[in-house]
């Protein structure tokens, strides 16, 4: 029980850290950061961090390394969390990606994520995240013009 409440601290102190980096991050025309860009601009930064990384590994030496799939995992599911907390008319502009195939489901016995397709991640990593990361850069400078 005491393991629950520290996670819910964490996602807690996660939110609250965001909310205040977004009130404090200004933008090129010195105009502050709503919570909803804050998280969309974390969600791109992030998807351009996986294709850089993994992108243009194939698949064969993706799925060898299981500390690969792992930070692969652990970023899309920080990803995913940014992703609930966007307005559902920015979330329809974004390509969507299918969350629980990627990112599987936390074990707390085990301490890692289970149920992950490594092929429909790696597919993620290659096709759907450049896209995602296309929609996401040009809503971010739609909302700065």
């Amino acid at each position: 029980m005491a393991h629950r409440r520290h996670i819910g601290r964490t996602a807690a102190h996660r939110r609250a850290t965001a909310a205040v980096a977004a009130h404090e991050f200004v933008n090129e025309r010195n105009t502050t950061m709503s919570v909803a860009r804050l998280y969309l601009y974390e969600i791109w930064r992030l998807a351009e961090k996986l294709i850089r990384e993994f992108g243009s590994l194939s698949y064969e030496k993706f799925a060898e390394d299981a500390n690969r799939i792992e930070s692969a995992v652990m970023r899309l599911a920080i990803m995913r969390e940014g992703w609930s907390w966007l307005p559902v008319k920015m979330r329809e502009e974004l390509v969507p990606i299918e969350w629980s195939a990627v990112t599987g489901k936390w074990n707390l016995e085990a301490a890692r994520h289970v149920d992950v397709d490594s092929k429909q991640l790696w597919e993620t990593i290659v096709q759907g995240l450049p896209e995602l990361s296309r929609k996401a850069e040009e809503l971010l400078k739609r909302q700065v013009e």
